[in-house]
């Protein structure tokens, strides 16, 4: 079996390693700016100490085979994330039909499912704040009023997403010990629809999830950076009463924020003016009750925390930020 494992592995890493070369020559020679291809190395070399760091040290990862696969994949997905505004779709759907593939067949042979989500966790998430600071796709947010039509739109996201927010914490409650797995093979067929959706609009439900996207921005861009939330939570916190706290403060209390904030937020914050004294309370609120049922008296603490730490002005996106802190106090 160690045999089987250690060619399973070495094919991995051949597989990604050849798709990370690829990718990047394509990459380097359709930019001509020297602070992309400078990005763009330093995203692959951060990725590389960063999970070699995680599964050194937490991960507890001892097999030579399995790591080499494992910071193969992670820096297969830093590639995904960093050039996720510029591949065609059908790029994209190739990537992570291959990531499924290679899901499934990790399964087969034992692999524990929540390292696969830690590299695309760590990878994701690296090569998308590069991407931020490169292409700057998120200089365009657009600002919105209460009652306007963007308000309006803020809503119907934030509506979509604690659906997808139930859908993710009955898979948790239901599923027991096979949950995370689920949960992260939903993540990547998800991705890969809205990659087939982003070039065939015509496709079913294709005309409802364009209406739920902001004016210039990528489409898909946010529902990446939530699945990168959520892969985080899942992949890196491994205490299961803390990552279901950190799911409902990313899927629910965001959520809740931003439509309390949207119809009710007259009171601005002193240390973040782009948010709202009503939304921070919403937020609150709504991980101290949904809290309550997984750690009892002590969710209010636990909500007090959370919103507070949503509530401060950061450079990197709030579900990555959420997600992150989630994983910051299981460590401690």
């Amino acid at each position: 079996m160690q045999q089987v494992d250690t060619l399973y592995y070495a094919f991995f890493a051949l597989f990604l390693l050849l798709s990370l070369g690829g990718a990047a020559l394509f990459t380097l020679s359709t930019s001509k700016d020297l602070r992309t291809r400078v990005m763009f190395a330093a995203t692959f070399l951060l990725s590389l100490v960063v999970a070699l760091a995680w599964y050194a040290g937490p991960a507890g990862v001892t097999s030579l085979p399995m790591v080499i696969g494992l910071l193969s994949l992670t820096m297969f997905f830093a590639l995904v994330s960093f050039c996720y505004a510029s591949y065609a779709s059908g790029f994209n759907v190739f990537i992570i039909s291959a990531l499924l593939l290679m899901l499934c067949l990790s399964t087969a042979f034992g692999v524990h499912t929540i390292d696969f989500m830690a590299s695309m966790a760590i990878g994701g998430t690296i090569g998308l704040i590069s991407n931020e600071k490169v292409f700057r796709l998120n200089s365009n947010k657009t600002k919105f009023k209460s009652g306007s039509r963007r308000g309006n739109l803020e809503i119907k996201r934030d509506i979509f997403q604690i659906a997808i927010g139930a859908g993710v914490m009955a898979a948790m409650l239901i599923f027991g010990i096979y949950s995370r797995t689920i949960v992260f093979a939903a993540i990547i067929l998800g991705l890969i629809y809205s990659n087939v959706v982003s070039g065939s609009p015509d496709a079913p439900f294709g005309e409802f999830l364009h209406s739920m996207e902001r004016g210039k921005t990528t489409f898909g861009l946010g529902a990446f950076y939530l699945a990168i939330g959520v892969t985080i939570i899942l992949g890196m916190v491994a205490n299961s009463q803390l990552a279901l706290l950190g799911l409902i403060a990313l899927l629910f209390g965001d959520s809740a924020a931003t439509i309390t904030g949207t119809l009710f937020g007259s009171i601005k914050l002193p240390h973040n003016k782009s948010k709202s004294l009503q939304g921070l309370l919403g937020y609150f609120a709504v991980v101290t009750v949904l809290g309550y049922f997984v750690i009892g008296i002590y969710s209010p603490l636990i909500g007090l925390v959370f919103a507070v730490v949503e509530s401060i002005r950061l450079h990197i996106d709030d579900n990555i930020a959420v997600a992150l802190f989630t994983v910051v106090v299981s460590l401690i």
